[in-house]
């Protein structure tokens, strides 16, 4: 295979995800959330270029409502579950993955 060609193969997956939102009062608004995500990388063809695996994603968010915006406050913790490639279509992407994502944003809205 050419070093310039990557083969993804990638296999259908699913997502699964719920999430609560409680209005503390007109204006003040907490949320927290969970997902699971499964993989679409098989083993074989597994690539550090998008680093994923299957995934728990826990998140928490808070909101404050203006007269006339709204602020928007979220976390998510993404632990990724540990993977360990063998036999690879590259030899340099065998090896054992561990990583975990740590997401914050934040919005303005502005309603007219």
């Amino acid at each position: 295979m050419p070093a310039d060609r990557l083969i993804l193969d990638w296999k259908d997956s699913w997502t699964f995800g719920v999430g609560l939102e409680y209005e503390v009062n007109e204006r003040f608004t907490v949320r927290t959330g969970y997902m699971f995500s499964k993989s679409p990388f098989r083993e074989r063809t597994y690539s550090p270029v998008v680093p994923t695996n299957d995934r728990h994603i826990f998140t928490m968010g808070l909101g404050y409502a203006f007269d006339e915006s709204r602020i928007d406050f979220a976390y998510s913790f993404v632990p990724l579950e540990d993977r360990s490639v063998r036999n690879n279509q590259d030899p340099a992407f065998n090896g054992d993955y561990e990583a975990f994502w740590n997401v914050v944003t934040l919005s303005y809205t502005y309603i007219f």
